[in-house]
């Protein structure tokens, strides 16, 4: 999970998956644990409900572009950040 996070490629896959679901990407958040590497995708609404959960005005931001076709990566790093994958970058469009 380290390195440049603009050269990660399982961003992509988890987006295909979320999608091939029938989910939309605005419904879920991935939340990344970087020191044991486990990744889960989760509802936005059940994250939210999570101790030092990132604040939602920060979360939702990225969903004004794309119409809301965005994954939310959630780095649970103290402090969490927050990083965002559009189609192109997901190969989506």
């Amino acid at each position: 999970m380290g390195g440049d996070w603009r050269e990660w490629v399982w961003p992509a896959l988890r987006a295909a998956a979320v999608e091939a679901a029938g989910l939309r990407l605005a419904d879920v958040v991935c939340v990344v644990e970087p020191a044991s590497g486990v990744l889960e995708v989760l509802p936005a609404a059940e994250y939210a409900g999570w101790p030092l959960a990132v604040a939602s005005e920060t979360l939702e931001r990225p969903l004004d572009k794309h119409g809301g076709r965005v994954l939310r990566v959630v780095m649970r790093t103290p402090p969490p950040t927050v990083r965002s994958f559009g189609p192109r970058s997901l190969g989506l469009v």
